[in-house]
């Protein structure tokens, strides 16, 4: 039997382009309509985790809406990038370079 050969990671940065950018405002709006209609909960006393968040576009952008927003990442690069990129003005959002199966709130 083979032993399988691990593969190198590798991790290209993107940009968000405009239409990326109605795309993730178009998707946070429809999770700000669920958590209304099915929680019954103001979204600003609601914690939200973005599982692969990559470089955090869509976190940062649920972080503006919602009480507090964590971004779980298993690439470091893509997790480097997004922490590097929070606004100083945003506080209630976060980055966690982790497998989901190895998260712990």
């Amino acid at each position: 039997m083979k032993k399988k050969q691990k593969l190198p990671t590798y991790y290209y940065k993107t940009t968000v382009s405009a239409f990326d950018s109605r795309i993730i405002k178009s998707g946070v709006s429809e999770i700000l309509k669920a958590t209304k209609k099915y929680l019954e909960k103001d979204p600003k006393k609601v914690k939200v985790l973005d599982v692969g968040s990559g470089e955090g576009e869509f976190t940062l952008e649920l972080a503006k809406h919602f009480g507090k927003a964590v971004g779980v990442e298993p690439v470091r690069e893509a997790d480097e990038y997004a922490k590097s990129h929070i606004p100083k003005n945003l506080k209630n959002v976060s980055f966690v370079h982790s497998k989901i199966e190895d998260y712990k709130t």
